[in-house]
């Protein structure tokens, strides 16, 4: 849970009017809750608390990081008098909306040279910047890592490609689960639609960087000595937070 208490700051008559009754009632009007009996009406008016100056705003400022959690976040609000009294709390909600972003640290994957039949694998590591296979969260929500690639030139027998992938997050051996075909033969033009990539087993948590392995294995070889390349596509989705229970 991320709980924080801080202490509001008293502003100006004219500072407070402006930004209560001007900016959040003109551009943000939903945003305030209101206690029984007031409104902005109550509040704004020629002869209400504000201008009367029997009633001030009172303001901090809060700043939620990139990796704080998205999500509804509830604030309550009392106040002290100087015997040390407090007022009944005021409770309301603000949504830190979701935004799921990752980040790679390599350009290429280089499988090298690769043996009939045989799982080629290529591993990542947790050293961020060396171009070997690392990814981590840059968003505010837990994300799964998907993945999609093209059949690098090396075609298909009988209408099955010759060519299979595999792809983890973390070191786990049993994440090694997800293999996949390509999605289209190299050349074809387009990108993977939503559908057409495979959701790898592991969840990177917020801020977490992780490595990242693939793997490759051909059934058949179009033409054994020679060079092949083609496009792999990374995507992210949000995965759900952990429940306190």
């Amino acid at each position: 849970a991320f709980i924080e208490e801080n202490t509001l700051i008293k502003m100006s008559k004219d500072q407070g009017y402006n930004l209560f009754c001007n900016k959040i009632r003109t551009n943000n009007n939903n945003l305030p809750k209101f206690s029984s009996g007031y409104d902005y009406n109550e509040i704004c008016n020629p002869d209400g608390e504000l201008m009367k100056e029997t009633a001030y705003v009172y303001c901090d400022t809060k700043i939620l990081k990139w990796e704080d959690p998205a999500g509804n976040y509830t604030v309550k609000v009392f106040a002290q008098d100087k015997a040390g009294n407090n007022s009944v709390v005021l409770e309301n909600q603000f949504e830190y909306l979701p935004l799921t972003s990752f980040e790679k640290d390599f350009t290429n994957v280089s499988y090298g040279q690769v043996m009939l039949n045989t799982d080629k694998k290529i591993a990542g590591d947790l050293t961020w910047g060396n171009s070997i296979p690392s990814i981590r969260n840059l968003g505010n929500t837990r994300l799964w890592m998907k993945i999609a690639q093209d059949d690098m030139g090396l075609g298909q027998s009988s209408g099955v490609y010759n060519v299979q992938f595999d792809a983890r997050i973390g070191n786990n051996e049993k994440d090694w689960s997800a293999k996949y075909y390509p999605f289209k033969l190299k050349g074809i033009a387009g990108s993977p639609s939503a559908s057409q990539y495979t959701q790898l087993e592991d969840i990177l948590d917020l801020s977490k960087t992780e490595e990242i392995d693939f793997s490759i294995l051909v059934a058949k070889w179009p033409n054994i000595s020679a060079t092949y390349t083609g496009t792999m596509w990374l995507e992210a989705v949000s995965a759900p937070f952990r429940i306190c229970q």
